[in-house]
Formats: structure tokens, C-alpha cells, sequence
């Protein structure tokens, strides 16, 4: 071997070398931070997420997607015998990582077989569909019509974000079910509803009018988080009439009116727009190799841990690692494909001049200072357009507001119910 030989082979050698020292040492940082992350106190280490239940129904909408909802309040879980409803009665309720497990996005809340493994979310994943009915816990439950057993002077509606589920309510939903009566519903495509082709915010606007119409008997409060408020001003958009009268308040947390392709996510200006540049063909490229993506998330990671950490939390260094596990099996139970068909809509979506219809209604708006996924001032311009709206920016707060300061986004909603009924 030749002395230039034996040098390019020294330099190649030494740079595989470094490289291998800098993934091992990349890896170590990992585990460290997310070691010294979890070794910290957890005050929420005991909660139960997942498992607060209610009386489970099925809509099917008029396109044919079965949506997955839950009433809950003290007449919903009086009537089921102060528990929930279920195919199997022996079925457990063995905490959260169990009911994500459960989910699944072709609307079979329960298997005809009380012996079909829960072998967990890969699964799961192969059991949905994007063309199949649902289960009904009760075989002469109506698919249409009205389902008002409870004359409810008022019912409190909850809309999730995107790749979130009706889970992401459990704390506002634990304060607030002792007196009031709930619909909580996840959004077509996520969590337990079926899998569906139309992933736009219109006909996300066009699900929650169909879910008033049947599930709501009396005046309502509107609550939704980011996408879910996206689908509130699209039922605003869509049916206008609806407001002042049947709804009779709206909560808009953590959400935009439009030009979320704006975004900087917390990234300097020249960086975010080269990833706005190529996000939308890089989301697809992932769309359309959803199964081989889920396959790699089917596990919960470090790497997985720290992103929503970083992503839904900001750098709060009192957010709960339970609760940061909580929500990222919630992401993690999203199907890439589903995650990638709602990125255009979420992109796209506009809906300043729609804004108008909500103020002759009582309106609270909020948002974490620190939220880089829809930040301060699209809250700020919604704010603009509703004038008589009472706007909160919660300091030292991110994206996930109401699972990060629980009790600020329920005393807001305990306020904007009281000023409801005082009306």
C-alpha cells in the first residue's frame, strides 16, 4: 500500500470514526436529557388519562364516515349506571395506553369476537378502514335523527386539534362533568372515528353541525383547541344561523384564523421558509408511505418524547413526563396518512371573514404566549374581529394549553359558561 494509499484510508477511517462518536454522543445527550426529564417529580404520575368514560355513540354522516362520541355529564352517566357503556361488560379499563391501543379509525369501537387479541396500535393500524360502518353499542340506535334523552338546559361540545382525540379534554372534562353535560366527539380520522376521503375543514364544519343537530337538545357552549376551533369558524362559515340561538358560546384555544403556512415555528425567518418550501411535498412523500412510517411509530421513542415535548410544551420545565406520554400516544395513534392528508387543509384554511358570526355570541379566546404551532397573534387577530371577546394569553405556556395550565383554560370556561347562562 502506497503512502497516499495509507492516508486517504487514515483520513476515511478517521472520519467514519468521528462520525460514529458524534451519533454516539448525539444518542447519549438524547438519553441524558430525556433521563433528567423524567427523573424530575411528577405530580400528574397517578392521573388517570384515558380513562374517564362516558355513554359511547356512533354518528354516521352524511358522507358515510362513523364518528366516534361520548356523552358525558351527571344525567349521561346516571342513566348507564354511573359507568360506561360497552359491547362486553367484562371488557377492562386498564388506563390509557390500553384505550389508545383500542382505537381505531374505521369506527369498529368493539370486536364481535371477545377472544380477538388487543395485541396494541400496529394492529390497530391494520384493522382500520376507510370504508366500513361502525359498531353500535346499541343495535336499535338510530344513524339519523335525534338522540336528546336529556333535556339539558345547556351541553358543552368539545373539538380536538389536529392528531389529537376527545382524550386531549380530560382535564377540562374531569372538572366539569359533575355538572354539566358534555359531548366530546373525535374528529373524522382521528381517534376512534372512521378513517375518511374528505379531510378538509369544511366538512370537518359540516361534521360538528351534524353532531349538534343529533346529539345536542338545547343551547350549547362550542370549546374547541387548534384544529377544533378551525372546525367551529367552518360551521360559522357554513351555517351562521345556528349562532345566537343554538350556540350560545364559543371557546377558541390555541387556534388561527388562517395563514398558518406563515409559521416560523420558532425558527429564524431564512430557515422556516426553506421548511415551508419543501414540507408540503416532504409531508405527501410520508402520506404515501404511511404503513412503513407507522410501522417505525408504533413504539413510543425518545426522540418521539422530546418533539412533543419541544413542539406542544415549548421549553417548560414543569410540564409532567406523564403528561408529555400522554400526549404523544395520542400523535403516535394518528396514522401518518391521516397526518399528512389534513396538512393542506390546516395550511389553506381561512376563515377571518367568517369571524363576524361569532359576535353576537359570548366568545373567550386563548393562547400560551410561547405557542409556536399557532402563535400569539393569530389568537391577537381573532381577538381584532371580536371585539367583545375576552382574550387571554397565558404566559410561559405552548401549544397543548389545556393539558399544560389545566386550570387556567377551566376557570376561563367555567367563566364563559356563567356568562352564558346569565344572558
Amino acid at each position: 500500500m502506497t503512502t497516499t494509499t495509507r492516508r486517504r484510508v487514515g483520513i476515511a477511517g478517521a472520519l467514519v470514526g468521528a462520525a460514529s462518536a458524534g451519533v454516539a454522543a448525539a444518542a447519549l445527550a438524547k438519553r441524558y436529557a430525556v433521563g433528567r426529564i423524567r427523573l424530575r417529580p411528577d405530580t400528574e404520575a397517578n392521573e388517570p388519562f384515558g380513562e374517564l368514560r362516558g355513554r359511547e355513540r356512533t354518528h354516521v354522516t352524511t358522507d358515510g364516515v362513523a364518528l366516534h362520541l361520548e356523552l358525558d355529564g351527571p344525567e349521561e352517566r346516571r342513566s348507564s349506571g354511573g359507568g360506561s357503556e360497552s359491547n362486553d361488560a367484562n371488557e377492562p379499563r386498564s388506563g390509557r395506553d390500553h384505550e389508545h391501543e383500542r382505537r381505531s379509525s374505521g369506527g369498529e369501537r368493539e370486536s364481535n369476537d371477545a377472544n380477538e387479541p388487543r395485541s396494541g396500535r400496529d394492529h390497530e393500524h391494520e384493522r382500520r378502514s376507510s370504508g366500513g360502518g361502525s359498531e353500535s353499542n346499541d343495535a336499535n340506535e338510530p344513524r339519523s335523527g335525534r338522540d336528546d334523552e336529556h333535556d339539558a338546559p345547556l351541553t358543552i361540545v368539545f373539538c380536538h386539534g389536529y392528531c389529537l382525540s376527545l382524550e386531549s379534554w380530560h382535564y377540562q372534562r374531569r372538572e366539569l362533568r359533575e355538572n354539566h353535560r358534555m359531548v366530546l366527539w373525535d374528529q373524522r380520522s382521528h381517534g376512534r372515528s372512521q378513517r375518511a376521503g374528505d379531510s378538509s375543514i369544511d366538512r370537518l364544519g359540516e361534521d360538528l353541525a351534524e353532531v349538534i343537530e343529533r346529539f345536542v337538545p338545547g343551547p350549547c357552549v362550542l370549546v374547541g383547541h387548534s384544529m377544533g376551533g378551525m372546525t367551529i369558524m367552518a360551521l360559522a362559515d357554513r351555517h351562521p344561523q345556528l349562532f345566537g340561538d343554538k350556540i350560545r358560546g364559543v371557546a377558541l384555544i390555541a387556534t388561527s384564523a388562517g395563514k398558518l403556512a406563515e409559521l416560523t415555528l420558532g425558527m429564524p425567518a431564512l430557515v422556516s421558509k426553506a421548511v415551508h418550501k419543501v414540507a408540503p411535498s416532504t409531508v405527501s412523500l410520508l402520506g404515501r408511505r404511511g404503513a412503513l412510517v407507522d410501522r417505525t411509530r408504533s413504539v413510543g421513542s425518545d426522540i418521539a418524547f422530546l418533539i412533543t415535548r419541544y413542539m406542544g410544551f415549548g421549553d417548560s420545565k414543569n410540564i409532567s413526563p406523564t403528561v408529555v406520554d400522554f400526549a404523544e400516544s395520542m400523535i403516535r395513534a394518528t396514522p401518518t396518512e391521516v397526518v399528512a392528508d389534513f396538512y393542506p387543509a390546516l395550511m389553506n384554511h381561512d376563515k377571518l371573514s367568517a369571524l363576524h358570526v361569532l359576535d353576537p355570541v359570548p366568545t373567550a379566546i386563548m393562547v400560551g404566549d410561547r405557542d409556536w404551532l399557532t402563535p400569539p397573534d393569530h389568537s391577537r387577530a381573532i381577538a381584532a374581529a371580536l371585539p367583545k371577546a375576552h382574550f387571554t394569553e397565558v404566559p410561559d405556556t405552548s401549544h397543548l394549553i389545556q393539558l399544560e395550565r389545566p386550570g387556567v383554560v377551566n376557570d376561563a370556561l367555567r367563566d364563559l359558561i356563567k356568562r352564558v347562562e346569565l344572558q
